[in-house]
Parts: structure tokens; C-alpha cells; sequence
């Protein structure tokens, strides 16, 4: 909305900023909350089993339990509780978490994530191998083939200490720790479901990755392994993410649905977003990209009519993408001689109301003026009324587009 002061029969119109559409329009992500298990919450009692759907794959085969995997004290990140998985003799003996609520290709992209510190170095200088424990995803069960699965494999083979990913690829290698050494393992499931992404982060925060085909089907496991007597103590897990995949930015308040410029003034277009230091910007004018907008607000100085469209902004992460709602900039004009023209230039089909007061003292004294549509790119409205008034203010406001 524009307000414009009219002194006069042939004085020129000067102008004020104010706003006269006050709505809003929030968009927020459709994504699931993640579920996110830290071992710290209640039920998670040190020294026992955790609750369920934990479970192990024997126990859950056969009816009897057999994994002696429990929650761990002072072993976690930060010295925070966790979860030790020992050695029992058995390398399919992992304790598992049963999914509530199975992920499948109608989620769209998710990830898993666990963090993870593998044992330190052998007790024995002289041994060649030993597991170290990993993370795998999936259905069914490993030990039968029953179903499918990806995982993320620390060992020690011919003295080398390695992360292995599907097909036995080494990803990188590791350096075993006895004190706390935790690093992150990620599956990125695409929004397709025909592609895993492994990517292990390291304490030192750098990272790799790796990509191997996945059949589509449901997820709805979790194995964490432990690694063998050798490479004690045990296996130690902690912070599992289910379900955090694909999340886009989240717009808390998108630009003004309708934008109106003074011509040879400025317009400003601005969004909100949450974690605004984790995402970028680019604004967009009727769809491409314009040149060094990557901030949260741009900002034209001086509009003229090749700038009336639509304003958009892509604010993406690491994971994803979401663009605003538009903003439809519109530019107006003013001749006050030898009566009051107002000119407006914007979307064909565009309506428009202006007030007019003849003083701005009494906020009741504003009545409508008139209502139109544009049939054109730009049309000019004549005041009439105007001629021979000491004084006359007029709010343009757009009311649709």
C-alpha cells in the first residue's frame, strides 16, 4: 500500500510507506518429525536391557533372548548413557531395533544415523582380525537371507583397520581409541528408493561417502553389531535417528503476498526461516534466478515498470529445498497537473483499491475513492475531484491478484 499527499492543484505528490495488506502466509515442512533415541530418556535404566522394541536377533527368531546387550553409563557422548553391545561368540548375535513404524518409498527420502565408537586396539598386538561392529538397515533377517539389508562394517583385516560398505568396498580406514572416539554412520535412503548413501563422519568432522542401489522395499530394522573379544570393550552406540532424511528448510513467514513500489523507489522483499545460518538463499523474478540475491531480503533501489512480477525465494540445505510464496510487485505513479493521475503498472488482472482522506488527522476520515481491475500491463486513473483542494491523500492498495 502506498499513500500519496497531494498539496495543491500543481504540486507534485510525495510519498510515505505504509502497509495495508496485513496477511501472512506461513509454509511449513510436511516431513515426519524424526524419532530420535539417546538412551538418556526414561526406561532407559543403566545396566539392563533396554526396553522395547529392542530386541536381539535370536530372541526375536526363536523366543529366547541371547544378545546380553544393555545400557551403558558413563560411556556415551559426553559421558551420557549409551548402548554396549558385547561379543557373545555369535557375529548375527546384534541387538535390534524393531521400527514402530516402517519406513517405506512412500516417506520420501529419510535417513538413519547412528553415532558410533568403535573399542580400542586389540589386547593381543599380534592379532590379524576382528570385528569392530557396525550398523545395518533394513527387512527380514541377515543370518536367514530373508529379506534385504545395507550396512556399515569396522574391522581389523591383515592390519588394517577398515569401514566397509556393501559388496565389502573399504570406504575409509579408522583409528581404534580407548577413550571416547565417537563418529557418526548415515543412511540416506533418495527419494526414489533406489539408492542408499553411506557417509561416515569422523570425530575430527570430516567425512566419506558412498552410494550403493537398494531395492525399494520397506525398512523396518535396525542391527547394531558388536565386535569381537579381541577389540573389547564393547561395541558402544548412542543418538539413533529414525526417520531424518530429506528435511527441507522451514519458511516461518514467507514475503508479502503483494508488493507496491513508488516509481523510481525502493521495494523490498524479506522471508523468515528457522536455523537461518544453516541454509542459503536465492531469489528469483518470475521464476529465474537473479544475480547476487542470496540473502535473506533484497532489495530493488529504483523500480520502474520492467520490474512488476513475481518475486520467489529457494531457501535450501544440505538436504533439500523449498521455495516461498510469491510476491507480486506492482509499480505505481503519480502526475498531480493538471489533475491528480494515477498511473499503476502490474499483472493484467490485478485488482486495486485506493483511498483518499483529506487530511490524515482522523484515521476514520479515509473512504474509497474506487475499485478496478488492470486490463492492461498499466493504466492510468484521473481524480477529478482533486482540482482546487488545499490537500488529498490516497492509500493504493492492492487487494487481489
Amino acid at each position: 500500500m502506498k499513500m500519496i499527499k497531494r498539496n495543491g492543484s500543481r504540486s507534485s505528490g510525495t510519498t510515505a510507506h505504509r502497509w495495508a495488506v496485513g496477511l501472512t502466509v506461513a509454509v511449513f515442512a510436511t516431513v515426519a518429525k524424526a524419532e530420535t533415541i539417546t538412551f538418556d530418556a526414561p526406561g532407559y535404566v543403566a545396566g539392563e536391557r533396554p526396553p522395547s522394541p529392542w530386541t536381539d536377533s535370536y530372541e526375536a527368531r526363536e523366543g529366547t533372548a541371547r544378545v546380553p546387550f544393555k545400557v551403558g553409563a558413563d560411556r556415551g557422548i559426553g559421558g551420557s548413557q549409551c548402548l554396549e553391545v558385547p561379543y557373545t561368540g555369535f557375529f548375527e548375535d546384534e541387538a535390534v531395533y524393531l521400527l514402530p513404524q516402517p519406513l517405506t518409498s512412500a516417506d520420501g527420502a529419510q535417513r538413519i544415523s547412528v553415532k558410533y565408537d568403535p573399542p580400542g586396539t586389540p589386547s593381543n598386538p599380534s592379532t590379524k582380525f576382528a570385528a569392530y561392529g557396525g550398523v545395518w538397515i533394513g527387512n527380514g533377517w541377515k543370518t536367514t537371507a530373508s529379506g534385504a539389508n545395507r550396512g556399515i562394517l569396522f574391522d581389523l583385516y591383515a592390519g588394517t583397520y577398515r569401514i566397509l560398505v556393501p559388496s565389502g568396498t573399504m570406504l575409509a580406514g579408522f583409528v581404534p581409541s580407548a577413550g571416547e572416539n565417537y563418529h557418526e554412520l548415515i543412511f540416506d535412503i533418495n527419494a526414489a528408493w533406489d539408492t542408499i548413501t553411506y557417509t561416515v563422519v569422523f570425530p575430527d568432522n570430516t567425512s566419506a561417502s558412498s552410494s550403493s542401489p537398494w531395492n525399494g522395499s520397506p525398512i523396518d530394522k535396525v542391527w547394531l553389531g558388536p565386535a569381537t573379544g579381541e577389540a573389547s570393550p564393547a561395541a558402544t552406540y548412542d543418538d539413533l535417528v529414525i526417520g531424518a532424511g530429506g528435511q527441507p528448510p522451514t519458511i516461518t513467514e514467507d514475503p508479502q503476498p503483494f508488493t507496491l513500489a513508488m516509481m523510481g523507489g525502493p521495494a523490498e522483499f524479506s522471508v523468515a526461516v528457522e536455523n537461518e545460518e544453516e541454509v542459503r538463499f536465492q531469489w528469483r523474478f518470475n521464476d529465474s534466478p537473479i544475480e547476487d540475491a542470496t540473502n535473506r531480503t533484497y532489495v530493488i533501489p529504483a523500480v520502474s515498470p520492467s520490474h512488476v512480477g513475481a518475486y520467489t525465494v529457494e531457501v535450501s540445505n544440505d538436504d533439500d529445498s523449498v521455495t516461498s510464496e510469491p510476491s507480486i510487485l506492482s509499480v505505481a505513479s503519480v502526475q498531480a497537473v493538471p489533475s491528480t493521475e494515477i498511473t499503476l503498472h502490474g499483472p493484467v488482472g490485478a485488482q486495486y483499491r485506493i483511498d483518499v482522506a483529506e487530511a490524515l488527522s482522523d484515521p476514520s476520515g479515509w473512504t474509497t475513492w474506487t475499485n478496478f481491475t488492470l486490463s492492461a500491463s498499466s493504466q492510468t486513473v484521473a481524480d477529478t475531484d482533486a482540482n482546487g483542494a488545499s490537500q488529498r491523500f490516497y492509500h493504493i492498495q492492492q487487494v487481489k491478484n
